[in-house]
């Protein structure tokens, strides 16, 4: 009596969260003081998973339903900036190389 549809969704993709690490993203706090901020942050986004990111300093993962981008600003560091070099190695050849400069983790 097994349900036709029961696989129905095993084979799709979950959802990417658009947050990749080394972003800096605002993080809901869920019992705020009162007249306080609703949103803590710029953190550091280190892992992800397809619903919840691992945050830098923080123990815990959050879901993706708690995070948002962090808007840029003058004292805050910006996002990474991804650089491409490309060297020619032989008429047929070439060799790619991606490097990634990071924003410096708080500690």
């Amino acid at each position: 009596l097994e349900d036709p549809n029961y696989m129905e969704h095993a084979d799709q993709i979950l959802p990417q969260p658009s947050e990749g690490p080394t972003y800096l993203v605002l993080l809901k706090d869920l019992l705020p003081a009162p007249l306080g901020p609703w949103w803590t942050g710029p953190h550091l986004v280190i892992f992800t998973m397809p619903t919840a990111v691992k945050l830098n300093g923080n123990p815990k993962w959050q879901h993706l339903s708690r995070i948002k981008h962090c808007p840029p600003t003058s004292d805050s560091p910006t996002a990474p900036k991804d650089e491409y070099s490309c060297i020619l190695l032989d008429p047929m050849s070439i060799c790619i190389s991606h490097t990634l400069s990071l924003p410096s983790i708080p500690e």
